[in-house]
């Protein structure tokens, strides 16, 4: 488990200091004083691939999304919208509240099984493209890579 959360990262690999460099690691209010952003500041997308997500998953513990995103610490980070006037609105008809992704992957590949419960192929997709695996199939790191090693 992570002292503290990791810095929140620009896209980039760059610190953003518009943020506290040492966040406990625990949710934190993006709005409030603290961190101070206001809710019509819209936030970096965080990371949603397959890899990745397998290992934020963790075996079921679900403990390695900070740890384990391109953004840091700010995939703990969250807004409360409740002063906002459409929130009574949202609570009541909020559409796919309750979906569950039907595949570990970003939001065009959950979108290709809610339509076809199927995966689009790459099958020329050069080298470059395709991803590295160790032997029980966790994504490979470089070696400056920002992002825990194995056993941390």
């Amino acid at each position: 488990m992570l002292a503290s959360l990791p810095p929140v990262w620009k896209k980039g690999e760059q610190p953003d200091t518009s943020y506290p460099a040492a966040l406990p690691n625990q949710p934190f209010r993006l709005d409030d004083a603290a961190i101070g952003k206001p809710l019509n500041s819209a936030t970096r997308d965080l990371v949603h691939r397959f890899y990745q997500n397998r290992e934020q998953i963790n075996g079921g513990k679900n403990d390695r999304f900070a740890a384990l995103s391109d953004a840091g610490g700010l995939a703990m980070g969250y807004y409360d919208g409740s002063s906002l006037p459409m929130w009574q609105l949202a609570v009541q008809y909020t559409l796919a509240d309750h979906f569950f992704m039907g595949a570990f992957g970003g939001s065009f590949l959950n979108h290709m099984w809610l339509v076809c419960a199927c995966t689009p192929e790459f099958q020329s997709a050069p080298d470059s493209m395709r991803a590295k695996v160790d032997a029980q199939g966790r994504l490979l790191r470089k070696a400056d890579s920002p992002l825990p090693r194995r056993g941390q």
